[in-house]
């Protein structure tokens, strides 16, 4: 009788090559790295806020169009507040140092402010539009308010003035501004004498570069606390050191693969290598812990290489279901995590053993002796079984997760990207209490429709209770053109809006109306767009980057309800494959098990109110990417036999697994970014969730289902059997 086959044995064939074609194996090793050096060189850092939705968004390319009709890129609101009512002279001083800023800041279109207000003289043989108020620098020892007493309180510009403590400044960029000259405008305006608030999207993606730049610094925090993890439960600083290499080596491979591919380092992708270092953890320690257990390096990498590659497949599949987001971000970041797990996987039973062979490094390099005590209470951990009701509540969540799931809020407000002491969250808030508005879009119109149509749309969103005010541009013709003649009114009407103040408001094409929002939150551009369906022209537009978030947000949604149940559905495929081809028929235990860990951390997320957004949407890929990873470890150990054997023997594993990720998880806590704090705690609760129901709770379905049958199968007599 022959010998049954081992299920893909080919897998064992394939790793054990590293110890028999050594030389091979770190030859393509090498091409590889070599080939990532060369696309590294193409490596792009990208922040630009406009890039990272996509260009098929329709609220996209509304912005791309009217950017390039009215030549209006991006725009910086900058207020200036002094502690007292400045005098002429420093008012003089700050526009003279306005003018300095501008001139190195190559990237400056133009700047506006209530000194550059235009009025109308009109005469019988000619008109031109002089300053509405005197030059601060030309009329020395008075105070700004008597500089702006003879502004006419009618002039549809007015409210620009602010308060007389305050000047209002709207800087206005080129098309291919540098974050160098933003960078002028945030520094170099800056003054002991008065405080400074700036907000727009080119000030939001500075700052978030400059976070960027500093929060890189956590990455050797990261070395640190894996070097020091491994030491204290394998005894050896050689572990920590292989474990870095295989990371180092595979974040390597990925650098060059987005090189090449064109995926830039973005908002998100930034994250990869605290990401890849989590998810390469377990390959890694399961290798090790297969040598704790006193298996040489090749039996160990050769015995956890089969359950390492379907982990490795279940993970990829986590992250390449964000492939399916319409947002460019969430996209790149799904396609270059999932191809980094699998580049992680290569180099952790491939590359890494066969440079320990070829280079004579110390393969042993677990020391028992070494070793920390917390090895004995992983195994006493592994050995507790949760209380049937816990048992029962946690599955429970399986059919209760569905629905919440529904129920998750989707939203992206760059405002709360920032905590509350950080000069953007500030800014917003200083903004909102002396300008009532922290926020703007445009309401776009063609040029031919009615202006009786144009004047009821926005007298209908002035009345939305998100709304501060409405820069209407036909109201500002209408003040300066208000009592002339036919001929000259029509002259001054094309003066104004080809090369006059209204220039920035009507094209050849269309007018566009400014609205003030009171705050950043896309809900409250949801009730403008409900205003727009039922009492506007079909063919009025909401145009602006916050409209760009809001479409965003719906995409997000559609995008996690897609990719997450369907990714959760394909992992249980796989659990289901390998069940049926190494001989287990626990059908139904074991994916129950799996799913409890996911769905009870999305009916958390729905109860709780936890947004998701564009940072934090990478948890669910992540969450269904480690899921089931550890029965897969378990349902390896011995074909055909119950999966519990499975439990014992690799059980404190995971329980080291689950550990590191959850303390690694939680150096995202010591970024700046809010998201990135919040994601930080997701994932430590969602690591130990998962940990939960792939260890414990499936012991206790295993106890629970051991006791029904004892039931089932045990004459009446009255008295309960012993679990």
């Amino acid at each position: 009788m022959t010998q049954k086959k081992k299920p893909f044995k080919w897998i064992e064939d394939l790793t054990e090559k590293a110890f028999t074609h050594t030389n091979s194996v770190l030859v393509v090793s090498t091409l590889v790295l070599l080939l990532s050096f060369a696309g590294i060189r193409n490596l792009k850092v990208e922040l630009d806020l406009y890039n990272s939705h996509n260009s098929d968004f329709p609220s996209l390319v509304r912005l791309w169009d009217m950017m390039e009709e009215f030549k209006d890129y991006s725009t910086i609101s900058i207020l200036a507040e002094w502690p007292q009512e400045p005098t002429s002279e420093q008012v003089c001083s700050f526009l003279k140092k306005t003018s300095e800023t501008q001139s190195v800041s190559e990237s400056t279109q133009s700047v506006f402010h209530i000194f550059k207000l235009k009025g109308l003289e009109n005469k019988a043989d000619e008109y031109w539009f002089p300053n509405a108020l005197p030059d601060p620098c030309e009329t020395p020892g008075v105070k700004l308010s008597d500089l702006k007493k003879n502004l006419d309180p009618v002039h549809p510009l007015y409210k620009y003035s602010a308060n007389n403590r305050q000047l209002l400044l709207q800087v206005r960029l080129e098309a291919n501004f540098t974050l160098v000259s933003v960078g002028h405008w945030l520094k170099d305006l800056d003054s002991d004498e008065y405080t400074m608030s700036a907000i727009g999207p080119a000030v939001f993606q500075y700052y978030v570069n400059e976070i960027l730049k500093s929060d890189s610094l956590l990455h050797i925090l990261t070395i640190i606390f894996f070097l020091i993890f491994f030491r204290y439960f394998f005894g050896t600083w050689r572990t920590g050191f292989y474990f870095l290499l295989t990371v180092s080596g595979t974040l390597f491979c990925l650098a060059g693969f987005m090189g090449v591919f064109g995926l830039p380092i973005d908002i998100l992708t930034n994250s990869l290598f605290l990401i890849t270092a989590i998810a390469a953890t377990a390959d890694y320690i399961f290798v090790c812990w297969g040598m704790a257990r006193g298996l040489k390096l090749k039996e160990s990498v050769i015995f956890y290489s089969r359950p390492g590659f379907f982990t490795t497949m279940t993970t990829a599949v986590g992250f390449i279901s964000l492939y399916v987001s319409d947002l460019q971000t969430i996209k790149r970041f799904g396609l270059a995590a999932a191809v980094g797990a699998c580049l992680e996987w290569l180099f952790t039973y491939l590359t890494l053993p066969a440079l320990i062979k070829k280079f004579n490094w110390k393969p042993e390099f677990i020391n028992t002796s070494k070793q920390s005590n917390s090895i004995g209470l992983m195994k006493t951990m592994n050995q507790w079984t949760p209380p049937k009701i816990i048992t029962v509540l946690f599955c429970a969540f399986v059919f209760i997760g569905p629905f919440l799931f529904f129920k998750l809020q989707f939203e992206e407000n760059p405002a709360k990207n920032f905590p509350a002491s950080h000069p953007i969250k500030k800014s917003l808030v200083h903004f909102g209490e002396t300008m009532g508005w922290q926020n703007s879009v445009f309401i776009q119109f063609p040029i031919e429709l009615p202006r009786d149509q144009i004047d009821r749309c926005l007298a209908a969103i002035g009345t939305s209770d998100v709304v501060h005010s409405i820069d209407n541009p036909y109201a500002f013709e209408d003040y300066f053109l208000k009592g002339l003649e036919i001929v000259r009114r029509e002259a001054i009407q094309w003066q104004l809006r080809r090369f006059g103040p209204l220039k920035p408001y009507i094209s050849l094409y269309s007018s566009r109306s400014v609205i003030f929002l009171k705050s950043n939150s896309p809900n409250d551009l949801t009730k403008i767009h409900k205003i727009l369906d039922t009492s506007c022209s079909k063919e009025a537009a909401i145009v602006g980057q916050s409209d760009v978030y809001r479409e965003a947000s719906l995409v997000l949604s559609k995008t996690l309800a897609e990719s997450f149940l369907a990714s959760l559905l394909i992992v249980i495929c796989i659990i289901f494959y390998l069940q049926k081809r190494l001989g287990n028929r626990q059908y139904f235990i074991v994916p129950l098990s799996l799913l409890g860990g996911p769905l009870f951390l999305v009916s958390g997320m729905a109860l709780f109110n936890i947004p998701i957004s564009p940072f934090n949407s990478m948890f669910l890929a992540i969450l269904v990417g480690i899921t089931g990873d550890n029965a897969i470890q378990y349902l390896f150990v011995k074909e055909g036999a119950d999966i519990h054997e499975g439990v014992v023997v690799n059980g404190p594993a995971s329980i080291i697994i689950g550990l590191i990720t959850v303390m690694s998880s939680l150096l995202f806590l010591l970024q700046t970014l809010i998201p990135m704090k919040i994601l930080g705690l997701l994932f430590s609760i969602g690591f130990f969730i998962n940990l939960s129901g792939d260890l414990w709770i499936l012991k206790g379905l295993l106890s629970l289902k051991n006791y029904l049958t004892k039931i089932s199968t045990t004459p009446k007599t009255g008295v309960a059997p012993k679990e």
